[in-house]
Formats: C-alpha cells, structure tokens, sequence
C-alpha cells in the first residue's frame, strides 16, 4: 500500500475503525493507487513546461511544490470518513426523498386536503368519505408494491390520536406522521442506506451542487442515491 492509502486508512481508521475494518486492505491499496495516478498527471500540469534559465534546484522545487498542491487537491477528493452525528444526518435527507417516505408524506398531505373540504350537504359528506376510501386503498396498494410489510402499511396510514387542549381525555384523529412512523420508515430503509457501497454514498453527496442552495443540494442527494 502506498502512502496515499495509508493516509486514507488511517483517517478513516481514527473517526470510523468499524467501517474502515469492513472495507477491507484491498479497498485502501487500490484507492492509494488510484490517487498516486491522479497525483502524478496533475503534477505535470500545475508545474508546467521548464522555465528560461532555470536552475536544477528552482526546476525542483517547482516540481515539489506542484506535487504538493496536487496531492493535497486529489486527496480532498477521495471518500472522506465521517463521525455517526454526520452519517446520521446524511441518512435522514437521503430517507426523506426516498419513495416510501415521499408516498406517505403524499398520502398525508392529500388526506389533510380532502378532510379540510367544507361539508355543507349530505352529498358533500359522501364525496369526502367516498374520496378517503380511495385514498387509503391507493396508498395501501402503492406501498405494498414498495414491499412495505403489512402491519406496517396499516400503522403509516392511521391517523395520529392528538389530545384535545379544550377537553381533556378526549382525543382527535389527524393525519400527520407521528414520531412513531418515521422511526418506522427509517428503521425500514436504514438496512438499504448501510447496503450502499460507501464510495456510492460519497460520491453522490460530494457531487457539484452548482450553487444550489441547502435545500436544493440536499434534495439532489436525496433524489440521485440509488434506490432498492
């Protein structure tokens, strides 16, 4: 292993030594090579063609000094290693675009709509229970395409029970994800999140964003990781 992969293991070794140990001698030593690669062509283009009347030593440190701006510029480039708080993080965006989690924040959404219609005729009423019922079976028949488990199919699409402030004891139904659910949803993708190559989840999150915003940058995340 060269020292450019030694480096990285090393760094990945202090912050993550689980994942480093999982990735395996062989992924180090190839992305040690891979970066001498890259280090030696970008030296030749930052030092650029000798100089007038350039001496031996000025032609060498020239050359070292490029060799030193490019290793510090392919280096920053490579799968960096994160602390859990950050890998946490990254997991939460890229779960929030996910199609589950996108399904039942719709369905959520669309319930809210539906039950917020004014009711003023009997007919009215019927086409808001009529449209819910469409709704519900929509969303069961789409998650269940997702391989969403059954019972949990029907725990994502109840409404939450919320106390109400002006009568104590009594409770009403909204449709809102509880906390409960969203543990649910990540507990259910977190198993596709930690089968990603670790170089996958970098490579994407690490892409230009272009000068998009936080929220922009994190919905490109989110909408350009691969999906199970």
């Amino acid at each position: 292993m060269n020292q450019y992969g030694t480096q990285l293991r090393e760094q990945w070794e202090l912050i993550d030594p689980e994942r480093a140990s999982a990735m395996g001698e062989d992924y180090f030593v190839k992305q040690g090579e891979v970066a001498q690669a890259q280090i030696e062509d970008l030296t030749l283009q930052l030092a650029g063609p000798d100089l007038p009347d350039e001496t031996y030593l000025e032609k060498v440190g020239r050359i070292n000094n490029a060799r030193t701006r490019a290793a510090e510029m392919v280096m920053a480039d490579l799968p960096r290693p994160v602390d859990q708080s950050e890998w946490e993080h990254r997991f939460e965006i890229w779960q929030s675009g996910h199609p589950i989690r996108r399904l039942v924040d719709g369905f959520h959404r669309s319930m809210d709509e539906i039950e917020d219609r004014p009711v003023e005729t009997p007919e009215d009423e019927q086409e808001q229970k009529t449209d819910a019922a469409n709704l519900l079976a929509e969303i069961r028949a789409d998650l269940a395409s997702e391989n969403v488990p059954a019972e949990l199919i029907e725990t994502l699409v109840a409404p939450t029970s919320v106390p109400v402030q002006s009568s104590p004891g009594e409770t009403i139904g909204l449709w809102m994800l509880s906390p409960a659910s969203t543990a649910a949803i990540a507990d259910l993708l977190r198993p596709q999140w930690e089968a990603l190559a670790i170089e996958t989840r970098e490579a994407a999150w690490d892409a230009p964003t272009d000068g998009a915003d936080y929220y922009q940058a994190t919905q490109r995340v989110a909408s350009g990781l691969p999906r199970f």
